[in-house]
């Protein structure tokens, strides 16, 4: 029964669990790599295009997790109505769990059930649907047998995560490219961030990694920022680490050593073309030390605090206002279907910031300059 499940398990339900679970679903055949999973039926996906975005049409899926520490003791109706998530009500997670929808251990329990730990929950058919993202095209900068590069659009979450699934750059090749399922990003780019990516396909390759981890001599990035950004070079070596709650990235004495090095293109007379060079890789370097200078992306909805002052931090503006009930029934159908979202603001979803450059001894791969830094904002 286990492996059935796995064939249809939501790879959220792997980000939740801690290492002795993977470790345990890895012994029972089911691959707990977010990129590596097994292949996606995606014959029953599809996507479609309207209003500049592309979108998936909502589908069914199994959500797997394992019962943590804090939940043990509890009903699932008073933790999914108050730990998990604050969206069901206990009527809804009463009635899933007396018509089988949701599972422990596989089997149909009474909502009064008090969870044990190592107790598998697993929420069957979940009408899922998935955010809609700009309709932009991913460009081949360079196609390998072993790799290939891409020029990665602003607002395309690269993998799966708890919100996105199909609407990612990874599922997006697999299914209209043929790309690989062993093919994997080689280094980080924020859902926001645009520019060039590295795919490689690592298992049983080291000197692959190696080649374009260990051996890359120039990692170069540009932004717009701020303010009028200073005529002469900038070398910024504040340490970073990152910040649990709430999470992001801050410069810390106790941080890991960080240098990112900056120039000025332009100066428009509001904003300043700057390029970004690194020499290390922290989560948002180049973000947290243009804040930390003073000068931080101009429209950064994280670290430019005057920006986000000014505007809605999430291009979904409107959907905490939609009900969100997940299980469906005769009485309470899919909220989801019956009021559908909004579309996302697409402006919110490009931050300026584009990684233009990778280069190495013998090898470097550069991507197109965006239109925000060839105009002027």
């Amino acid at each position: 029964m286990l492996r059935k499940v796995s064939q249809r398990l939501n790879t959220r339900g792997l980000l939740h669990g801690d290492r002795n679970h993977l470790a345990q679903l890895r012994k029972f055949g089911i691959s707990t790599s977010i990129t590596d999973l097994p292949a996606e039926p995606y014959d029953n996906v599809e996507y479609y295009f309207e209003n500049g975005f592309r979108k998936v049409k909502p589908y069914g899926f199994t959500y797997l997790v394992r019962t943590k520490a804090k939940w043990f003791g509890k009903t699932l109706p008073e933790v999914m109505c108050s730990g998990l998530s604050n969206k069901y009500t206990k009527e809804t997670v009463s009635w899933a769990m007396n018509v089988g929808r949701i599972t422990v251990n596989e089997e149909m329990v009474s909502p009064e059930y008090k969870l044990k730990l190592g107790d598998n929950i697993t929420s069957h058919d979940i009408h899922r649907h998935e955010p809609a993202i700009p309709n932009r095209a991913i460009k081949f900068i360079h196609e390998g047998t072993n790799f290939v590069v891409v020029d990665k659009p602003h607002g395309m979450p690269v993998h799966p995560n708890g919100t996105y699934n199909y609407n990612t750059l990874l599922r997006i090749l697999q299914k209209e490219n043929g790309l690989s399922h062993a093919m994997n990003p080689i280094h980080r780019l924020d859902g926001l961030t645009a520019g060039v990516l590295i795919l490689g396909q690592l298992s049983g390759d080291k000197s692959l990694q190696k080649t374009f981890t260990e051996n890359v001599s120039e990692k170069e990035y540009i932004c717009r920022v701020q303010g009028r950004f200073p005529d002469e070079e900038v070398v910024c070596e504040a340490p970073i680490e990152v910040q649990k709650f709430p999470f992001r990235s801050v410069v810390s004495e106790t941080g890991k050593p960080s240098i990112t090095t900056f120039n000025r293109i332009s100066f428009d007379g509001n904003s300043s073309l700057v390029s970004c060079k690194l020499q290390t890789g922290r989560m948002h370097q180049i973000r947290v030390h243009l804040a930390f200078l003073g000068y931080p992306i101009a429209n950064d909805p994280l670290y430019n605090l005057e920006y986000r002052r000014e505007n809605n931090n999430s291009p979904y503006k409107d959907l905490s206002k939609l009900p969100t009930n997940a299980f469906p029934s005769p009485e309470n159908p899919c909220q989801m279907c019956l009021h559908p979202p909004p579309d996302p603001n697409a402006d919110r979803m490009i931050l300026w910031l584009k990684a233009v450059r990778y280069a190495g001894l013998d090898w470097k791969f550069e991507a197109e300059w965006p239109e925000w830094a060839l105009t002027p904002t």
